[in-house]
């Protein structure tokens, strides 16, 4: 018992280093020891959201591509309407965002279900 309180003393040294106020009592400092809970369906939504959205965007770039023509309207933007033929810098800079931004939320997508579906290190 001497340990695990020596133990919880020295983490809660580390944590008010930081500006962090850690409890007292070594019963409540324990639970914070284990593995977080997730909500499985939280976990799900988020992958199948990011994921969708990630591959929607993916596909409109490549629509883009195919159809020569990339056209934005929105509030904020207006009207953004740019030709391969006409402007190649802002048509293929706009593809290449729009590219990279698909990417990067169908990777946040997998890279959730990867942390739900990661299977839990238990020491030996």
């Amino acid at each position: 018992m001497e340990q695990r309180t020596a133990k919880a003393n020295q983490i809660r040294g580390l944590v008010a280093e930081y500006g962090l106020a850690a409890p007292k009592e070594l019963l409540r400092l324990h639970p914070s020891f284990g593995p977080r809970r997730h909500r499985t369906a939280i976990f799900i939504a988020g992958f199948v959201f990011f994921t969708a959205l990630g591959m929607g965007a993916v596909l409109v770039a490549q629509h883009s591509i195919e159809s020569g023509a990339f056209h934005l309207s929105s509030r904020k933007f207006g009207d953004v309407d740019y030709r391969a033929a006409h402007q190649p810098l802002e048509f293929w800079t706009a593809v290449a965002v729009l590219y990279c931004v698909g990417v990067y939320l169908a990777g946040l997508g997998l890279a959730g279900a990867r942390l739900f579906l990661r299977k839990s290190s238990k020491p030996a």
